[in-house]
């Protein structure tokens, strides 16, 4: 069985979900892991280098494109996964127009296959920065990993449902900070009457300390807030009870997402931000997916009270997971070259 060596990114999100998840496409197709931490030493030079985050920081990714071209030059394989490719595209930028002309000298180097988590079609620009792509584990990993045990979880969701009595559950799940466009949502939040009365908005995760004062203004107006990390039965669980996700992050956060991808696993209806990668996925996929005019309060809380999507129907939404799946493991066994 071939041996592949995973370069794990380590640290808090989606990077033990992510360790679990290739593994079990490891075996899947013929490999195995030997999972190594992003700054220990690695002792197998040889074989089939796989790293989870191939553009972390500047200065780890620098390291990984200096050893990907070395090893390309001596025959060995090395595989990556590249989740800021917009980065590479700051308008007015030197550092963007650098950063651009590497991936592009890196990832046509033989030996080197750099895979995006976000669809070339959906942004063609992109693939003159990797080799190829796969969709985000996250919207596709829940067969491997099943669901974790609810059964502490049902206070929680009761409790949340009475609240809401018929209104409509909006749930934002994650960091809280502005980024994350928690304080534009409690903007809505408290911008409209209107709003409050036909929809609860729920907010769980760590606050920044950008967005404590917002989450205060929030949770005195009647949001519902969990001001901690949960874990993941909670956040399933919230998935279970959401009418609508939020998704709707700054226009500095134009990339790929874990808590989106879930929420399209779940089948839950997304709310994203206009002119956003999240909105262009939506429409690629005909998910439903509302894009919000970013700080524009009156226009976004307009559409938000005229819009009333339901969840995917179970089999629309795991046909499209398999899709998503069957595609992403057919480019990663191509790239490992495990037939």
């Amino acid at each position: 069985m071939q041996v592949i060596t995973y370069i794990a990114a380590g640290g808090p999100g989606h990077h033990d979900d992510h360790e679990r998840l290739f593994r079990a496409v490891a075996e899947e197709i013929g490999a195995s892991l030997r999972i190594v931490p992003r700054f220990s030493r690695i002792t197998q030079r040889h074989g089939i280098w796989f790293y989870s985050v191939f553009d972390s920081t500047t200065f780890e990714t620098i390291g990984a494109m200096v050893s990907a071209t070395v090893r390309s030059l001596f025959g060995q394989k090395t595989v990556g996964l590249v989740f800021r490719p917009g980065d590479c595209f700051i308008r007015g930028s030197f550092k963007a127009s650098v950063r651009r002309v590497l991936f592009r000298f890196v990832s046509r180097l033989r030996n080197v296959h750099l895979l995006l988590i976000i669809p070339f079609p959906v942004t063609p620009a992109f693939s003159s920065v990797a080799t190829n792509w796969i969709y985000d584990p996250q919207l596709w990993d829940l067969p491997y990993l099943g669901l974790p045990d609810d059964q502490n979880v049902g206070p929680l969701r009761a409790q949340i449902t009475a609240l809401a009595d018929k209104r409509r559950i909006v749930v934002a799940l994650g960091a809280l900070s502005p980024e994350k466009g928690f304080n534009f949502m409690v903007d809505l939040w408290l911008s409209s009457a209107q709003l409050r009365a036909s929809h609860l908005f729920v907010a769980a995760g760590w606050v920044w300390n950008e967005s404590k004062e917002a989450a205060r203004r929030f949770q005195e107006a009647g949001g519902f807030l969990i001001a901690r990390h949960i874990d993941d039965a909670a956040m399933f669980g919230l998935y279970g009870i959401a009418d609508l996700l939020w998704a709707c992050y700054a226009p500095d956060r134009d990339r790929s997402s874990g808590i989106h991808g879930r929420a399209v696993q779940f089948g839950v209806p997304v709310l994203t931000r206009k002119g956003s990668f999240l909105e262009a996925f939506g429409e690629s996929v005909a998910f439903p997916t509302l894009a919000l005019p970013f700080e524009a309060s009156d226009e976004a809380i307009s559409l938000l009270l005229n819009w009333n999507p339901r969840r995917v129907d179970r089999q629309d939404t795991a046909s499209l997971v398999r899709r998503m799946r069957d595609h992403s493991v057919s480019v990663l066994a191509d790239a490992l070259q495990v037939k």
